[in-house]
């Protein structure tokens, strides 16, 4: 990825991490997607690792910033995906892209 490509967005973290089982907890327990503080935290931990994914497969940096974007205002909050991960089915990760890929994007 050229220097000029990349994005200030969604804090530093490229990769992710492990994931946070307590954030989306709350927010499919409460159905607070309204709750700025844990949706803010879910962005903050995943918005970037979905945008360097999206590069990954090929999409430009605007397109990449767009489409994560529109992933997590429609897909992630609008049809309430947080709420129907579940701990026991693996990864938040895994549960995001298999989302994400099944959106074609």
């Amino acid at each position: 990825m050229k220097r000029h490509d990349h994005t200030s967005i969604g804090g530093d973290r490229k990769s992710f991490q492990t994931t946070q089982w307590s954030v989306i907890e709350r927010i499919a327990a409460n159905g607070e997607t309204d709750n700025h503080t844990l949706i803010n935290d879910l962005l903050e931990k995943y918005w970037k690792p979905v945008y360097y994914y999206l590069r990954h497969k090929g999409h430009g940096n605007e397109e990449a910033k767009d489409l994560t974007q529109g992933f997590f205002q429609e897909v992630v909050l609008g049809r309430k995906l947080v709420h129907q991960a579940k701990r026991a089915k693996g990864s938040f990760r895994r549960f995001l892209l298999t989302a994400l890929d099944s959106e074609q994007v």
